[in-house]
């Protein structure tokens, strides 16, 4: 008995989340019908009935957030080591020109420091730019099949 209790309890809480995340779904697919306009899905009339599209619409969205952030993250990465690379440049002609009490050793090593720093820096960019064009490129199927799926309607 309780656990036949406890079986009924936990499926109607299953339910309950599984009508929320939909209607979240449901939701943020609203709030971008802007997106979908400008890629000529139009969901003018659309009623939701179809979960495969919602799924492919879903996607698409989150594929568009996740390439927004790795372009961000990507021209910061990218600017950090631009700036560092040349601070540390700055720093090296400086130790060339001035006479130092360390002979010009401290300024060299932090501006190779710098230098180095900035290059690996600028150098990691390039895997999260990669991945904002892979992530583009999985936006784009998706919703190339949400126009198929949209079309069948």
């Amino acid at each position: 008995m309780k656990s036949t209790l406890f079986s009924i309890l936990f499926l109607m809480t299953v339910r309950l989340f599984c009508q929320q995340d939909s209607s979240l779904q449901r939701l943020k697919i609203l709030e971008n019908r802007d997106f979908f306009l400008t890629h000529n899905i139009l969901l003018g009339n659309y009623k939701f009935d179809n979960p495969d599209l919602n799924l492919t619409l879903g996607s698409a969205l989150r594929y568009r957030d996740k390439r927004k952030s790795n372009n961000l993250w990507g021209g910061i990465l990218l600017g950090y080591g631009t700036i560092t690379i040349v601070t540390g440049l700055v720093i090296k002609s400086e130790s060339r020109n001035n006479n130092s009490l360390l002979g010009g050793f401290a300024e060299d090593f932090f501006g190779t420091l710098f230098v180095s720093t900035g290059v690996i820096t600028a150098g990691a960019s390039i895997p999260v730019f990669i991945s904002a064009r892979k992530k583009k490129e999985n936006m784009e199927r998706s919703l190339n099949l949400a126009r198929e799926l949209y079309g069948k309607q």
